[in-house]
């Protein structure tokens, strides 16, 4: 039974780490434009979510409080 140097399993994992990085960032390159457009109305979308969120459970509060 060989044993691994402890980072020996880390480095093979950071290199497969690095490689399908670096294929998805190529891929994204591709569709940058695209990808950038769902991130950015994913974003919107929870950012908008959030603060109606907020703004609801304030209200909630002040209504269950009177």
């Amino acid at each position: 039974m060989r044993v691994e140097h402890p980072s020996g399993g880390f480095a093979k994992h950071l290199h497969h780490l690095v490689d399908t990085l670096a294929g998805l960032a190529q891929h994204c390159r591709k569709h940058r434009t695209f990808g950038l457009e769902i991130m950015g109305q994913r974003t919107l979308e929870i950012e908008r979510r959030r603060r109606l969120h907020s703004r609801f459970f304030r209200f909630g509060s002040h209504d269950l409080l009177r």
